[in-house]
């Protein structure tokens, strides 16, 4: 389907209160991810929203896991919960300051 016909089939769906556009991010790297986020300010409002949302459902479990499994690691080898901090690499710090920028624009937006 052509990119023309894909925001159709929304307009459509949307029209009659079913959209149903699947991105679906959860294989992809975090380098993939930052990747889309980049190249979504292109996009359209609508594909934006949708590909914004198959974004955070990929990053956000897989980022809550790795930081779990670095806290569990950490007390393993004694420390404490206190203690620990995680250490965000450069591509997680990038997709959530791209998180952080579209939060932010969304509440200007709806004042």
């Amino acid at each position: 389907m052509s990119e023309v016909e894909e925001q159709e089939a929304i307009v459509g769906q949307l029209e009659h209160d079913t959209v149903e556009v699947n991105y679906d991010f959860d294989g992809d790297s975090n380098e993939k991810l930052l990747n889309e986020l980049k190249a979504i300010s292109s996009d359209d409002l609508l594909t934006v929203e949708v590909k914004f949302k198959a974004i955070q459902d990929a990053f956000w479990p897989r980022y809550n896991d790795k930081v779990k499994a670095a806290l569990d690691n950490f007390l393993s080898e004694g420390g404490t919960k206190e203690g620990f901090e995680y250490k965000e690499d450069e591509t997680e710090r990038g997709i959530k300051a791209f998180f952080n920028r579209y939060t932010e624009q969304i509440k200007k937006t709806k004042i």
